[in-house]
């Protein structure tokens, strides 16, 4: 049993943006990001995680989030997550099924992915 399995948990509304490489007005390729994908999404701040880090006499706060969906193939590890205006890199990308199954082969019921990804302040 798993305990997302109540669709009202997912109660939050994510987008997760794909980098791509456009062209400017020079010629020049320049990195976007462009919508991946909308889903809902369940939050959860876990206890460690989160904290402060310096950088070349840069100080850094970051803040990790996990953020659970239901089971969405192609999600990569080079992806982001925007939620509430702020962009989050992705560090982890975990499967969720049943008891026995993996999650490509229970989805797409009961089947979800847990996203560890942190906000950089």
């Amino acid at each position: 049993m798993n305990r997302y399995e109540n669709a009202g948990r997912l109660d939050r509304r994510i987008t997760i943006q794909r980098a791509t490489v456009a062209v400017d007005g020079y010629g020049t390729p320049v990195e976007t990001w462009t919508d991946w994908a909308c889903t809902n999404a369940n939050l959860d701040y876990p206890a460690t995680g989160s904290g402060e880090q310096q950088y070349d006499a840069v100080h850094l706060a970051t803040t990790t989030v996990l953020f659970t969906i239901r089971y969405r193939p192609g999600v990569l590890h080079t992806d982001r997550i925007v939620y509430a205006g702020n962009n989050y890199d992705i560090t982890r990308i975990a499967e969720s099924a049943g008891p026995g199954k993996t999650a490509k082969q229970q989805a797409p019921r009961g089947a979800y992915l847990a996203i560890t990804a942190e906000y950089r302040k």
